[in-house]
């Protein structure tokens, strides 16, 4: 995992909850508590962050499912604020469009980030799953690569000079909602995804000069979850 970051993982229903606690027990042993924290709670009630995952689509149109409790989060009062600032974001970087599988890190205004943000959070990890609100249980690997590629942005973020350092995360699952991705399916590609981040980082030398050796040994861990 991305260091020194630790993450809570939001379910209020229960079954992605336990399928994460079955992966983080299988996958990552030990996680639970020391780098990873699950809960069962309403977004606005979980606590405090620095940072909070917006498994939006592709435009940072926020104003459904999950993203929308993230706005109103953030800004209780009107959450086009919120909105704006995302998109503002997405145009300078992306034109405006970012695709499924990418992550990009939107710093919030400091009107944003006064006493009415209930989540205190100064960044939102943006981290589209789809590119409209549709389903996408066909895709066979979009949770492992978001997940990825959320680790990836949070180091590159962290490790960059005179940045305030993103030590508190807080995420639902990905793709599990309108998306129709299976909670199994969800937690596998996001503990999996965590385990080889974790493996990169720490053995250096071997994912710097990969063999389809190696490779093959990450595949097989990844490939049978994407029937699931």
């Amino acid at each position: 995992m991305a260091t020194g970051i630790h993450f809570t993982l939001l379910d209020r229903q229960g079954e992605l909850h336990e399928a994460w606690k079955t992966a983080l027990d299988k996958y990552l042993p030990g996680a639970i508590g020391s780098c990873v924290t699950l809960l069962q709670k309403d977004i606005r009630d979980a606590g405090t962050y620095d940072c909070v995952v917006s498994p939006a689509n592709s435009y940072g149109i926020m104003d459904g499912g999950i993203d929308l409790y993230i706005a109103r989060a953030i800004s209780p009062g009107d959450m086009m604020p919120v909105i704006r600032v995302v998109q503002a974001h997405l145009y300078t970087h992306y034109r405006g469009y970012i695709s499924p599988g990418q992550c990009t890190l939107v710093p919030l205004l400091e009107g944003l980030c006064g006493e009415e943000n209930v989540l205190k959070c100064k960044y939102v990890a943006v981290l589209p799953t789809m590119r409209v609100p549709e389903r996408i249980d066909w895709q066979r690997e979009i949770v492992y690569e978001c997940m990825w590629n959320l680790l990836l942005s949070l180091d590159a973020h962290n490790s960059a000079p005179g940045e305030g350092k993103i030590e508190t995360v807080v995420m639902s699952g990905l793709g599990t909602g309108v998306g129709g991705i299976s909670p199994h399916k969800c937690a596998e590609q996001m503990v999996l995804a965590i385990k080889h981040y974790r493996e990169a980082t720490g053995e250096a030398d071997k994912w710097r000069r990969m063999t389809w050796v190696s490779v093959n040994g990450v595949h097989e861990e990844l490939e049978p979850t994407r029937e699931m």
